[in-house]
């Protein structure tokens, strides 16, 4: 039987639909892998095995996203209702696993902000300075963020950091919070006077002094209508996924 040209046009839609769908499990599985073996200091920094997890949960729903758009391009080929089943399964799964974290995600974000500020001050205090890995993060941290310690430079004087032997006891802050003329030099725009409050200029042009939790707070909300749309679209895509599955299989039914 010659296909009709909306059968045609079903299968072609489907196809390039599951192929994007494919390639979103790749970058996810990638992001996951990149997690765990390039960024250990980042782990170090809020120092909690969830996170490390939350890699491999990541790379688990690549590898899973990937045998799903596997199945969904190969049904859509080979017009298999039971291969479009299972992917129509699939979708709505995932889809519903997204809705639900979604929700938490908004119940308790709260929870996650404060377990942010509590993680990110405990190393700070604890582990600052004792453990490379964290070090290296925050110093990387504070001159990205541009900003000083969990809430200010002051969280320095009660660190385990300022009671170790340094070469300069009168700095009461690392290097990392000056201010910067160029992030891949690194070096202090003035050092000097980064170190000295008294210069009227210092916390404009020398010092950074707002902590790194409101300057990533910041970065968040800067961002999160971004993010919020880019899950919106993926939820979109993911029903537009379903109804052409349901599509295709109805026209494949009638045509037996």
């Amino acid at each position: 039987m010659v296909e009709s040209c909306g059968l045609k046009c079903i299968k072609a839609l489907l196809f390039v639909f599951n192929f994007i769908f494919w390639l979103s499990g790749c970058a996810l599985a990638g992001v996951g892998i990149w997690i765990v073996i390039d960024s250990e200091s980042f782990i170090q920094v809020l120092d909690n095995p969830l996170l490390i997890n939350a890699a491999y949960i990541m790379i688990g729903v690549g590898g899973f996203v990937l045998i799903v758009g596997f199945c969904g391009c190969c049904g859509a080929l080979k017009e298999s209702k039971c291969m479009l089943g299972f992917y129509f399964t699939m979708l709505l799964l995932i889809f519903l696993i997204e809705l639900a974290a979604g929700i938490l995600a908004s119940i308790y974000g709260s929870d996650i902000e404060r377990y942010v500020e509590k993680t990110m001050n405990e190393t700070l205090q604890l582990e600052y300075g004792e453990k490379k890995l964290v070090t290296d993060a925050w110093d990387e941290g504070q001159l990205v963020f541009e900003c000083c310690g969990t809430y200010g430079y002051s969280d320095y004087l009660t660190s385990r950091w300022i009671e170790s032997d340094r070469a300069n006891p009168s700095e009461n802050y690392p290097e990392s919070c000056c201010k910067i003329a160029d992030i891949t030099i690194g070096q202090p725009t003035d050092r000097a006077k980064c170190y000295d409050p008294t210069d009227p200029m210092w916390a404009t042009e020398y010092m950074n002094t707002n902590g790194c939790v409101q300057e990533f707070k910041e970065w968040v909300d800067q961002r999160i209508y971004i993010l919020g749309g880019v899950g919106i679209g993926i939820a979109c895509l993911q029903l537009f996924g379903m109804i052409l599955a349901i599509c295709l299989c109805r026209n494949i039914r009638s045509g037996d």
